[in-house]
């Protein structure tokens, strides 16, 4: 089972004792059949693989505008869900909060288009971009109502707050950010030099579109699944 899948496991599962305010880990490890959710989605998913997985993320396009440097992104896709290893479950059922972390290395791709400068160089070209992210944590906090419908009960996801952190480096490539390659070397070169001040004051955009794509399936899917009917330990 890929590791990403005890992630999902918890959200669609529940301890046997509501009153606990954590899933054991062993929840993680049951069989569960996640591949409806991801054929509703733009999730990648193989038809004549029985592995269930997330495959590639995409994001139709992203982009921002700060302090001086306007970058645009389309066609943005997010590798390395599958390969997720979860940090931290847990349900609080006295504050309704769930809360979890996982950590994977994950590839960013785009095509983009670029102007103005950073660190007095000029930004201005389009082209190609790959963003490597190695060892990134990310954490969710998640308030949730309990909803009685019919009779039955269901767990309600509210909204998310979220955070990230790349632990061990960034590594960025672009096909082009002048017509002078080596003034475009020299830039990239200066990116990577700054990569962490780089992807935390311009790359949060990005960030939120990939959270908010995996935020709005579980809510959407765990609104149909009644506590009763929910794995249990």
């Amino acid at each position: 089972m890929s590791p990403l899948l005890y992630f999902a496991l918890g959200v669609i599962q529940l301890s046997s004792v509501l009153a606990t305010d954590q899933i054991p880990l062993k929840c993680f490890l049951q069989n569960y059949n996640l591949f409806s959710i991801f054929s509703k989605t733009s999730y990648d998913v193989d038809p004549n693989s029985n592995t269930q997985h997330f495959g590639t993320v995409v994001v139709d396009s992203a982009g921002f505008n700060k302090d001086g440097w306007n970058h645009e992104a389309k066609n943005i896709k997010y590798y390395g869900l599958d390969d997720a290893i979860l940090d931290y479950f847990g349900f609080n059922f006295t504050s309704n909060v769930l809360q979890l972390t996982f950590h994977t290395d994950m590839v960013v791709t785009y095509d983009y288009k670029s102007s103005g400068s950073v660190f007095s160089l000029p930004l201005n070209g389009q082209g190609f971009a790959e963003v490597t992210l190695k060892n990134i944590q990310v954490g969710y906090t998640i308030p949730f109502d309990i909803k009685e419908v019919d009779d039955k009960k269901f767990i309600q996801l509210k909204n998310f707050d979220y955070w990230y952190d790349i632990k061990d480096k960034a590594e960025l490539k672009f096909s082009s950010h002048n017509q002078d390659k080596e003034l475009s070397d020299s830039i990239q070169q200066q990116l990577n030099q700054k990569w962490k001040y780089v992807t935390s004051h311009f790359g949060k955009v990005f960030y939120d579109s990939l959270a908010e794509k995996i935020f709005s399936m579980f809510k959407d899917y765990v609104m149909t699944l009644p506590l009763k009917d929910f794995a249990k330990c």
